[in-house]
């Protein structure tokens, strides 16, 4: 349980960043309408190559389709029906 004093700094801090986020004038961001995934995503014998991250303001896309390709990969059963991350690392 929290005391009275942790309490109150708590409910503070939340105020604080609640209006530091209405102040702030972000542009809105335009989201890919599609991601057409290559049908090897999902059945992959070898990990997929990493990507570093784009300079801006480049897209950051090259970056979250390879993050996608390891999970989908690390996710993949072997053998026994267990995700492969979980029987590599024995």
């Amino acid at each position: 349980m929290l005391s009275r004093s942790s309490l109150l700094t708590l409910l503070s801090c939340l105020l604080l960043v609640g209006s530091l986020g209405r102040s702030l004038s972000l542009p809105p961001v335009r989201a890919q309408e599609t991601c057409d995934a290559e049908p090897g995503w999902l059945i992959a014998s070898v990990p997929p190559p990493m990507a570093k991250p784009s300079a801006h303001p480049e897209s950051d896309w090259p970056f979250y389709q390879a993050a996608w390709r390891q999970f989908l990969f690390a996710m993949q059963p072997d053998q026994n029906g267990q995700p492969r991350l979980l029987s590599s690392y024995q």
